[in-house]
């Protein structure tokens, strides 16, 4: 491995690593995404490895994307803009005149989608969430690195996943609009009102565990609680009341982002 070629922990790969010599497979320097208006994100500068390991993207300065535009520093041309979906926030890069932009893609064409003229190289450095009002939902990244998290900044209305939930068995919470495709790490806050003495258990779905580590324990008055948890695939947690007559409120808070899925 050869040391130093300009950005901190960056070394370049070796011939024989299934890519050209460059940053090493999967590296991320900040490139980090943040919310700046209901239909804009920014891109801060840094450098990236492509996603199929064949090119190195530098980002040199702020790049501004919007989710109404098309092409470079727009969406990707196969959907109009869509409320209620996910849109991977990308750089991506043209390796003849070797420009970069950012790119959105819309979470149901990540398979098959357009690229602009000339761009062919790509690396996904985040998602945003685009509401039912069709607003990108507000927050920010924290990190820098392939591990990060998305802290929301919004109306805690906006944030309710489950309301007055009173269920005795472990029942189903869907978290798939505060959580993006291909991500299970979770952080949620609420509100546990119990009847009498009583406890609330959490659960990633799909668990059979009936007593699991993720719990609020409260005696005789409602109290608020919040933890980190994950999810199963399909973005689902599960919770149960002890007493049928207990509540409990939850709201998300962040979600984990691993750049490399």
């Amino acid at each position: 491995m050869t040391a130093g070629v300009g950005f901190p922990g960056a070394y370049a790969s070796q011939p024989g690593n299934s890519g050209s010599v460059g940053l090493h497979i999967g590296y991320v320097y900040n490139c980090v995404a943040a919310w700046l208006s209901v239909t804009q994100v920014t891109i801060s500068a840094g450098a990236v490895r492509s996603d199929d390991n064949t090119e190195d993207i530098v980002v040199p300065a702020l790049l501004t994307v919007a989710i109404t535009a098309t092409g470079a520093n727009g969406r990707n041309i196969d959907t109009v803009e869509q409320a209620n979906k996910w849109y991977a926030v990308c750089v991506i890069k043209n390796p003849s005149t070797g420009a970069v932009a950012g790119f959105l893609i819309n979470e149901d064409n990540l398979g098959a989608f357009t690229f602009p003229a000339g761009y062919i190289k790509k690396r996904r450095i985040g998602w945003i969430r685009n509401n039912n009002s069709s607003n990108l939902r507000k927050g920010a990244y924290i990190g820098s690195g392939v591990s990060r998290k998305w802290m929301y900044d919004v109306e805690r209305t906006e944030m309710l996943a489950l309301s007055g939930g009173s269920a005795i068995v472990f029942t189903d919470v869907p978290l798939a609009q505060f959580v993006p495709p291909n991500q299970i790490g979770v952080e949620i806050a609420g509100v546990y009102d119990p009847f009498g003495t009583s406890f609330v258990d959490f659960r990633p779905n799909g668990s059979t565990i009936n007593d699991p580590v993720f719990f609020t324990y409260q005696s005789t008055a409602a109290e608020s609680f919040q933890l980190e948890m994950y999810t199963d695939s399909s973005r689902i947690i599960e919770y149960a009341c002890f007493n049928g007559a207990d509540t409990v409120d939850i709201y998300v808070m962040a979600f984990y982002d691993e750049l490399d899925s």
